[in-house]
């Protein structure tokens, strides 16, 4: 059975085409998809209640090669805005590169061509080792490292995105493993049992709040977390932090998405350790009170992103 033709629902497993990942059926994989439905039928309402009432934004997004879905968090705050998806880039106020690929595989010509502002247009590149690059760049301290002259742990993972495939190494090694990013191990683990990342919503030039995942210690490099909260940015990162991360996600080109984020329980400081351009979420685990909290938060911010990036200007409509 097909889903949107992007998930392949197998008798015990679901298999995810563009990312070419398999979910094996479980209670905790039940437990998410009913979460991601009731979220789906909250955003689905507010869309529902705001469109007769004439509370929806009057822009259309074109979304190129794909729109996203409900399982995308760009899906989330669109919808809850009421902003028109199309996949006609000639029948739109301004363009969206969406494409779930750690490197483009689609001639962007004619976006390029279409004569409106383009939305991620020249992030085309999120592999690991451009990320790992572009972080030291713009930090000047390293996260890589060569494992034929390293001596200790290091982490091994795919230069893929989305692939939670990292696992520990003991260095030197004779050599690199083709298609593998070698990274320092950054402790970022709290009182020895569990691990805490920092998740940061790009937008524009803004960081309108993070979250906070966790998860044991033991699955350091999965996906499923164990506790979600939110907070605002001046809460977990300075400043200066702050800046630099946008500088980051400028260099990236990443124009909407997110970071992930270590911070090293030693010397404080923190790595990117990951880049988003197509974040599903919010994530599974964050309260759904926080969940609201957050779409409406990103809604706001993009809402203005968009008006500046269109050239709108602020017109009548905006976000409650």
């Amino acid at each position: 059975m097909l889903l949107y033709n992007d998930c392949e629902i197998r008798t015990r497993s679901i298999f995810v085409r563009s990312t070419g990942t398999r979910l094996v059926w479980s209670w905790s994989l039940s437990r998410d998809i009913a979460r991601m439905l009731a979220l789906w039928l909250t955003v689905s309402a507010v869309w529902l209640v705001r469109r007769p009432l004439k509370l929806w934004r009057p822009v259309t997004i074109g979304f190129y090669p794909y729109r996203p879905r409900p399982w995308y968090l760009i899906w989330n705050v669109t919808t809850f805005l009421g902003v028109r998806a199309t996949d006609d880039p000639r029948d739109c106020d301004l363009l969206y590169y969406f494409e779930d690929a750690t490197r483009a595989e689609t001639d962007l010509a004619e976006l390029a061509r279409a004569g409106r502002p383009v939305i991620n247009l020249a992030c085309t590149d999120i592999g690991k080792d451009r990320v790992t690059a572009v972080f030291e760049e713009v930090f000047g301290y390293t996260l890589s490292l060569d494992p034929t002259r390293h001596a200790g742990e290091a982490v091994a993972k795919s230069t893929r995105n989305g692939a939670h495939d990292g696992r520990i190494v003991t260095c030197p090694i004779p050599a690199p493993e083709p298609g593998l990013v070698y990274q320092r191990l950054v402790d970022n683990s709290v009182d020895g049992r569990v691990v805490r990342d920092i998740r940061v919503p790009i937008i524009g030039r803004e960081i309108p709040f993070v979250y906070i995942k966790e998860r044991p210690l033991a699955t350091r490099f999965g996906n499923d977390n164990s506790r979600v909260s939110f907070h605002e940015t001046a809460e977990l990162l300075s400043r200066a932090e702050t800046d630099r991360l946008l500088a980051f996600a400028a260099r990236m080109n990443l124009d909407v998405g997110s970071l992930d984020v270590l911070r090293d329980r030693g010397s404080g400081r923190i790595y990117v350790v990951d880049v988003n351009k197509t974040c599903m979420g919010p994530p599974v685990m964050l309260p759904f009170r926080d969940k609201v909290r957050a779409i409406n938060r990103l809604a706001r911010t993009f809402e203005a992103y968009v008006d500046a990036r269109a050239g709108r200007g602020g017109q009548e409509g905006t976000t409650p």
